[in-house]
């Protein structure tokens, strides 16, 4: 194992990005459901503090599709949160990212690159079946002994929740990825919003419960100019308005679902419960 894999690891622990380390590196850069340990991300439960006196530069490797709107972000490169992270530690992360629109397109351009044997230093998620079929080519880094020196919140949490560590451990006994846990239920409701608080304390209002609260604060931050500039030129919300739709009761057949709404004579309709549906329904 090169220094280069243990920097990558750190990296991994201390900012929770990143759920592989690959094995065979160079020193050139290059589900059971207790908690739903999945291999999509890092978790926050893992809190190092790791860094590097000299600048390291590793390679990752992951899908990304930017977000509607957003500008001048085409990769994790591009982001904020990956410039700062180099700043704090020293390290900088390269990343190649690929917009495989599903879980199938992704599996299949990993394989590719694991054929290819030039592998990246970094996966940012992988299939837990997959991380043990490659991890037990040689392709993909055990994780076990890496954990215990450089993240200890992690290791703590694997230690006080047995079924988790199982699920995470590969019948060779490795731990070859770090898993999303979602132990809290706050946590497993994870699809809502960021409000800015300076914004809530200028209308005077508290964060929203309800949907009926959170139109009437997006209200406020549209009529009361929140950022004092006395024009009523903010824009009160920017982010995907699915979450919005879900806790009515829509979009529960599946990620697809929300594109059932369309438009007829003017009207919004949608398609499950329109007339010409149920009457297609019973042909």
């Amino acid at each position: 194992m090169s220094k280069r894999s243990v920097s990558a690891l750190a990296l991994s622990a201390l900012l929770t990005a990143s759920s592989v380390v690959a094995g065979c590196l160079s020193d050139s850069p290059a589900s059971g459901n207790p908690g739903n340990p999945s291999a999509e991300a890092g978790t926050g439960s893992s809190t190092g503090t790791s860094s590097t006196d000299k600048p390291l530069t590793v390679n990752g490797w992951a899908d990304f599709i930017p977000a509607a709107g957003s500008s001048g972000v085409t990769s994790y490169n591009d982001q904020i949160v990956w410039k700062e992270i180099a700043k704090r530690t020293n390290v900088t992360v390269k990343w190649e990212t690929t917009a495989a629109p599903g879980s199938e397109d992704y599996k299949a351009q990993l394989g590719l690159i694991m054929a290819s044997g030039k592998l990246p230093d970094l996966i940012g998620h992988i299939d837990p079946v997959l991380a043990d079929q490659y991890g037990r080519q040689g392709a993909l880094q055990p994780l076990e002994d890496l954990i215990k020196s450089n993240a200890p919140n992690l290791q703590k949490l694997l230690d006080s929740n047995p079924a988790v560590k199982g699920q995470i451990t590969a019948p060779d006994g490795h731990i070859y990825f770090f898993p999303r846990l979602l132990l809290d239920p706050r946590t497993q409701t994870f699809a809502g919003f960021m409000l800015r608080g300076d914004w809530l304390e200028k209308v005077g209002m508290k964060a929203p419960d309800t949907t009926d609260e959170l139109y009437q604060v997006l209200k406020a931050f549209k009529e009361k100019d929140p950022n004092g500039n006395g024009k009523a030129d903010e824009i009160p919300f920017t982010d995907n308005p699915n979450p919005i739709i879900w806790a009515f009761g829509v979009g529960s057949r599946g990620p697809n679902s929300t594109d059932d709404f369309f438009i007829e004579d003017g009207k919004i309709k949608y398609g499950p419960t329109d007339r010409d549906t149920k009457t297609l329904c019973n042909i």
